[in-house]
């Protein structure tokens, strides 16, 4: 399993490997050329940094790559749901915690670009940082992988949906 950012929203204890890059430290991956074989992960999560990345397209391309064609990929950004359509800064804002990005709906669409195989089943939760209502979409080129996934999280009570229609 590989983590970008160091928070605390994975248990750690079921994995054989846990990963975690952080942003600075002396484990930072840069998303966009992950220094990874390819299909190294099971699950790969980034959980509010997607936004921090210049070039998403090449990350969620990479993501993809290190997940190889049965693994997950989390994902999850700030504020999805408050504009129509993604904003692009042009360049990281500081009153905006280094964003390039505000993601609207369309973040779908820019999914399918990347990855066009992808599938996608999206879950709203409760953020265990902020406590926060905030949506998380989970991502995989296994429909059979994304099935049981969506049949465990509504034996745990959540409403997954299609995070591509």
């Amino acid at each position: 399993m590989l983590q970008f950012s160091d928070d605390p929203s994975v248990v750690r204890d079921g994995f054989a490997a846990f990963e975690v890059s952080s942003y600075g430290g002396s484990n930072h991956l840069d998303m966009a050329d992950i220094d990874r074989d390819d299909a190294s992960y099971d699950l790969v999560i980034a959980n509010h940094v997607l936004e921090h990345v210049a070039d998403d397209h090449r990350a969620l391309g990479e993501l993809a790559r290190v997940s190889g064609p049965d693994g997950v990929v989390f994902l999850s950004v700030p504020d999805l749901l408050r504009v129509e359509e993604t904003v692009e800064y042009g360049a990281p804002r500081a009153d905006k915690h280094g964003h390039y990005r505000l993601y609207g709906p369309d973040i779908a669409a820019r999914w399918k670009r990347a990855v066009p195989d992808w599938q996608a089943v999206g879950i709203v939760a409760q953020d265990p940082v902020t406590g926060a209502e905030d949506r998380a979409t989970l991502l995989s080129r296994s429909g059979a992988r994304l099935g049981a996934l969506r049949d465990l999280l509504s034996a745990a009570g959540y409403r997954p949906f299609d995070a591509m229609a």
